[in-house]
């Protein structure tokens, strides 16, 4: 019988929220939210700290389940399925990585199709994940996290999330604590390996830059709710709310102060 990973690797899924609730105590995290992304899609949930888009996003692999409403992934209800087996389905990398430290780069890379009953056809599903995301397996696939920089280390567990080609991808937050330049070279090889494999990607940032370079459409979120769907030009020219308006208003001021730093510094 060919294991689950031996199977023709699934379409990009489309992903949906309906009237979705939770909150942890007294707190609403998420208050009637319906979000929907299609197959292929690549949408950022923006928004402050404590707006609900990193419970939101963690629905979709049910690290969260929330009280009311539903979730689906490629149709299907989330619940209908073990998280077990959904989590195996979809790829997920968290800001720090998550890396185990014992295991070597070309292990780590490797879990999921193994976890998938790839057996030995993970190793070269590995090796094909890390030269998608730019890192040659002849020189890093032997190598332990702790001999990579920052921004290599998160490269491995971008690879890691699509060795196994999965339809979906959710990042929370990937790029957040890197600097400026790792994070600009890691922005390089999210978008080819995105164009290279056309996976579905929800992005958790607080990077509205960030968020219009790489995803279509944005989804600003302020205490459990969406203000507004779009892309950035939509956002710019037509804000549904004033907290719209107000976050694109003081994003364009911050990209002009750098613009102002720099001609400074070239001064």
């Amino acid at each position: 019988m060919p294991s689950d990973a031996d199977r023709p690797v699934a379409a990009p899924a489309a992903v949906e929220a309906r009237h979705v609730v939770h909150a942890y105590g007294r707190v609403v995290a998420l208050d009637d939210v319906s979000l929907r992304v299609p197959g292929g899609g690549s949408v950022a949930l923006v928004g402050e700290s404590g707006s609900g888009k990193t419970t939101l996003l963690r629905c979709f692999n049910r690290m969260v389940d929330p009280q009311q409403g539903s979730i689906s992934v490629d149709g299907m209800d989330v619940k209908s399925q073990p998280a077990e087996a959904l989590r195996r389905r979809i790829g997920y990398v968290q800001q720090d990585g998550g890396l185990l430290p014992h295991w070597t780069i070309q292990r780590n890379a490797e879990l999921v199709p193994r976890l998938r009953g790839a057996g030995e056809s993970a190793v070269n599903a590995a090796r094909d994940a890390l030269d998608l995301v730019g890192l040659s397996p002849a020189k890093y696939a032997m190598r332990y996290p702790h001999e990579l920089s920052g921004g290599q280390r998160q490269r491995v567990a971008l690879a890691r999330a699509l060795a196994a080609r999965p339809p979906l991808i959710l990042l929370d937050e990937p790029f957040g604590a890197l600097d400026a330049i790792s994070r600009a070279d890691l922005h390089e090889a999210f978008e080819s390996a995105r164009a290279a494999t056309g996976v579905t990607t929800l992005l958790v940032t607080h990077d509205l830059a960030e968020a219009a370079r790489l995803c279509t459409e944005l989804v600003v979120m302020r205490a459990g709710r969406i203000e507004q769907q779009g892309t950035i030009q939509d956002l710019h020219d037509s804000p549904a709310t004033p907290y719209v308006a107000n976050l694109l208003e003081r994003a364009l001021a911050g990209l002009e102060r750098l613009k102002g730093l720099s001609s400074e510094t070239s001064a």
